[in-house]
């Protein structure tokens, strides 16, 4: 089990990157997180969502670091704009969960304030000018190795 379900929003929560269980790399979250989002309970394997977790951090990748918390999008946007860019690249929709969005977040070191009220959060982040850059080669071949392995 990955996610504590009775751990209180003080007690911190880690996850696994999946594709570096060898190198035992751990993501620190210091409060109740499910796939849906924060206070989701939800108990769930990082290791399910492995195409989830890596496509959202190549979208990541692409995106510019703001030095406050921007408050024009939550995470639950986020998801979408990232499966939108998906869908662009690959021609398939491929759902992101917004708790999975919110774990990659977190890897990548991205600042974030919790949305009061709701399972959301805001992060440091906005969108560049102009379009994104395409999916490298070598992020298509490891999006397709997490197809592979089931996530």
């Amino acid at each position: 089990m990955i996610v504590d379900a009775s751990t209180t929003e003080e007690a911190p929560i880690s996850f696994v990157h999946p594709l570096l269980l060898a190198n035992r790399t751990w993501v620190p979250i210091s409060i109740q997180l499910g796939v849906a989002g924060f206070g989701d309970g939800s108990e769930f394997e990082l290791a399910d969502y492995i195409y989830s977790f890596h496509a959202s951090l190549f979208f990541m990748r692409r995106l510019v670091v703001t030095r406050g918390v921007c408050i024009r999008a939550n995470s639950y946007n986020w998801k979408h704009e990232t499966e939108h860019w998906l869908r662009e690249q690959t021609g398939k929709h491929f759902p992101i969960p917004n708790g999975i969005f919110i774990i990659a977040a977190s890897y990548c070191g991205v600042k974030w304030r919790r949305a009061k009220g709701t399972p959301n959060c805001f992060f440091n982040l906005k969108m560049p000018r102009g379009s994104l850059p395409p999916l490298t080669q070598d992020e298509i071949a490891l999006l397709g190795q997490a197809r592979r392995l089931g996530g």
